[in-house]
């Protein structure tokens, strides 16, 4: 993690000034680092997640930080652009699916007990909303597009590459499933739910997604920016043909 983090050259994701910067630091120090910039992260984000409709872009900030890390450049400043990036649209867009996350899963839970094709059916359901909602934050930071490709960008995501979107799909979800199990049968141990997913759990979890996602991103940017340029041309030959 700490090699893919200092060395590798991932965040590109076509941009031209996202190459690492190497360092001669030695490999110790570089762990220290890495781990101790991981949990201060991970704690802002965990403050930025209480007003709950921030969720989504405490997220998005996560994915911003690791790209700046990548990058060799601030873990936070990292964090603080990716949660300012188109904040209206990833707020507005993680309440809206957290909403409809919330009202499956209480529909499913109702049915439980009933007709199985029924139950694996919303279960099926539910598993794509929680997929696309997984892919819809690392677009919103990863691919510029406007709110109306946003979505689109998110299913071909999802489409590109399910298995990665559905593992980070369960990353993402995985502390709150925890949580209710401990709630409701004390399966969990506070303790070390406290100290793994509390400190570093988020950030790298994080990181491991956007291994995953990094080169079905990469095909999303790509289609995305030509789609914008052959909009911009048809924009441009159609003002010369009306001159």
């Amino acid at each position: 993690m700490v090699n893919y983090i200092l060395d590798d050259n991932v965040a590109r994701m076509g941009d031209k000034g996202d190459t690492p910067v190497e360092t001669k630091e030695p490999k110790w120090r570089k762990i220290l680092q890495v781990t101790s910039n991981a949990a201060m992260v991970n704690l802002l984000f965990l403050i930025s997640c209480i007003p709950i409709v921030t969720i989504g872009q405490a997220w998005s900030g996560l994915y911003s930080a690791i790209r700046y890390a990548i990058r060799g450049e601030g873990w936070f400043s990292g964090f603080k652009a990716g949660f300012k990036t188109r904040f209206l649209r990833g707020t507005v867009g993680w309440t809206l699916c957290l909403l409809l996350i919330v009202y499956m899963s209480l529909n499913m839970l109702a049915i439980i007990g009933e007709n199985i094709v029924t139950v694996i059916v919303h279960a099926l359901f539910l598993l794509v909303v929680l997929m696309v909602t997984g892919a819809m934050i690392p677009v919103n930071v990863y691919v510029p597009s406007p709110v109306s490709q946003w979505l689109k960008n998110a299913v071909n995501l999802v489409l590109y590459a399910p298995l990665q979107t559905g593992a980070t799909a369960v990353l993402m979800w995985l502390p709150a499933a925890l949580v209710l199990l401990f709630l409701k049968y004390g399966l969990v141990d506070p303790f070390l739910f406290i100290m793994v997913f509390l400190l570093v759990y988020f950030t790298f979890s994080t990181l491991i997604a956007t291994i995953l996602l990094k080169d079905a991103l990469v095909r999303v940017k790509g289609e995305t920016q030509e789609s914008q340029e052959q909009e911009e041309d048809k924009d441009t030959y159609d003002r010369k043909a009306e001159n």
